[in-house]
């Protein structure tokens, strides 16, 4: 069976958070393997997947899973078509230009998610604890570090988890990851560390401009 490379003229645009879906390990594995390249690698590493591209048993099974959720088509015999928003996701991910990677720490939280911008459009994708995961599409017209922030905040504000924090952040690049550390104390005081004996301190207004100057992530 082979895959066809996703169209980029043919990816219908998916814009809308109310557009949520799910996808699995497999499903992604297989939709980043059909767009080949320094994109589609970095997405992988990303995502901690970069191990298992050439897993031809993995990528079997992500295109039963998405042959059976009618998520792809067979044509020309056994020519493998992504359709809806399981080819948006893979233009996304096949053509990647920008990557931040979150994680958040603590008592009795330890969560993960993978914010992307492509020429497509931008989406993040909420690892899930038993493989299958969260894909939920951004305004394109933002830059990554204010879908991120809201995400940050949204994690404050839960009062099922619980303080102190550590929030990591790491921006993925082509030749190379640069990342930060924030630890949010009990009483929501931030700290940045930016070496041994220095480190940015106080609210979270005062700190995140560091944040985002650390990850050096450009919104023009």
């Amino acid at each position: 069976m082979t895959g066809a490379q996703i169209p980029l003229a043919k990816v219908e645009p998916v814009t809308e958070a109310t557009e949520r879906f799910f996808v699995t390990d497999t499903e992604l594995i297989q939709l980043i393997g059909m767009t080949p390249g320094p994109a589609a690698d970095a997405s992988a590493s990303a995502l901690g997947l970069g191990d298992h591209l050439g897993n031809a048993d993995l990528r079997r099974a992500g295109i039963q899973s998405l042959l059976v959720r009618e998520l792809a088509v067979l044509s020309d015999g056994d020519r493998l078509e992504v359709i809806g928003k399981a080819q948006y996701v893979g233009a996304v991910l096949g053509h990647a230009t920008d990557w931040l990677v979150l994680s958040v720490e603590g008592a009795g939280v330890r969560a993960f998610t993978t914010l992307v911008a492509s020429p497509v459009g931008n989406l993040t994708i909420a690892l899930g604890p038993v493989a299958v995961h969260e894909v939920v599409p951004l305004d394109p017209a933002l830059p990554l570090t204010e879908p991120l922030k809201k995400l940050v905040d949204a994690y404050l504000a839960d009062p099922a988890i619980n303080r102190p924090l550590l929030v990591r952040v790491r921006r993925v690049r082509g030749e190379g990851d640069d990342g930060v550390r924030v630890e949010i104390a009990d009483d929501g005081a931030w700290k940045m560390p930016v070496s041994v004996l220095r480190a940015h301190a106080g609210t979270e207004a005062e700190v995140w401009p560091h944040v985002v100057a650390a990850l050096s992530v450009k919104d023009a």
